[in-house]
């Protein structure tokens, strides 16, 4: 079986939020994002019952461009109006487990996400895929979720 051709690029990851605000001054104040559409009321929401999407209509929404890339991917924040279970799913558990954030300088990144009182697992690691050098670290959203900053080395 050959792969869908039509697919050129990932639009976005969605993060589900109990907290919409603290979550949101996160994203924008600390790791830079910025508001490309937002919206979203108690009665949104219609067009997942027409894809089939389980669970009530209704939801706050903000689609975020991380540095300032306004054509993505974008990390699509979301409070719905019917909220799932209270679990937070751990580094190893099925599902998405972290996203990932490209840094200039991992040094840097670790002093800012710091000051900003952001729970960091650890200082940045140097380490290696494969051939490459990949230096990161670790940290959680105030939600608890794992957010990762990386360098890559020769890439910014």
């Amino acid at each position: 079986m050959t792969p869908i051709s039509s697919i050129k690029r990932m639009n976005h990851v969605n993060v589900n939020c109990y907290d919409f605000d603290v979550q949101l001054a996160f994203y924008k104040d600390v790791l830079g994002c910025t508001t490309v559409a937002s919206g979203g009321t108690g009665e949104s929401g219609a067009v997942f019952d027409d894809l089939g999407y389980p669970g009530k209509h209704g939801a706050r929404t903000e689609v975020l461009a991380i540095g300032g890339q306004t054509r993505g991917p974008y990390i699509e924040l979301i409070q719905w109006v019917e909220v799932g279970a209270d679990r937070r799913a751990g580094p190893r558990d099925i599902g998405m487990a972290r996203i990932g954030f490209v840094v200039s300088d991992i040094d840097e990144a670790h002093r800012e996400l710091v000051a900003h009182g952001v729970d960091v697992l650890g200082p940045p690691h140097a380490g290696g895929v494969g051939a490459s050098r990949v230096d990161a670290l670790f940290c959680r959203d105030p939600e608890g979720s794992l957010r990762e900053m990386l360098h890559c080395a020769g890439r910014a």
